[in-house]
């Protein structure tokens, strides 16, 4: 993929359910993927993303950091451009 949106979430179904159809609408020369990191929600989150595509890795919530997590997010991500939103 040429570009990589990178979503770190946490209970985040609703908004997710706007965002996610408004990401399959873009397209882009070279494609895209979306990676996220779930910092274990109990909602329909992971099940959203999973739906639209997404590579989703689980981690505890005591583990998440908003730069740590951002890192991860890169570490994960195989675009040559990284896209960061924030589920809302």
């Amino acid at each position: 993929p040429r570009i990589s949106i990178c979503l770190p979430t946490w209970n985040g179904e609703r908004d997710l359910a706007r965002l996610l159809p408004a990401l399959a609408r873009q397209r882009v020369e070279g494609g895209h993927e979306i990676v996220a990191i779930d910092s274990s929600s109990t909602d329909g989150t992971r099940a959203l993303l999973e739906q639209a595509g997404a590579r989703v890795e689980t981690i505890p919530q005591r583990e998440f950091g908003h730069g740590r997590t951002r890192n991860q997010l890169a570490r994960l991500a195989r675009g040559d451009l990284l896209v960061y939103l924030s589920q809302d």
